[in-house]
């Protein structure tokens, strides 16, 4: 029965801090919008982008590279 009592009370505690916890997530929602939105985030879009493309360029050839090295060692 003590068990079963502990489990309620931290089910409880838990519970509690849910709404403080939902804020904190609306708080961090507002943020992100914020940065988003903000002018340096919008001039530096190209430079992320381009990034993100060379990095996935990078990790394809390396794919390649590996797949020939394994075809090559048969």
């Amino acid at each position: 029965m003590n068990e079963l009592r502990r489990e309620r009370d931290a089910l409880q505690r838990t519970a509690a801090s849910v709404p403080a916890l939902e804020r904190d997530v609306e708080t961090l929602h507002r943020e992100l919008a914020g940065i988003e939105g903000s002018l340096a985030w919008r001039l530096t879009a190209p430079l992320r982008l381009a990034r993100a493309l060379l990095r996935d360029r990078r990790a394809l050839l390396l794919g390649a590279g590996r797949w020939v090295k394994r075809r090559l060692e048969r």
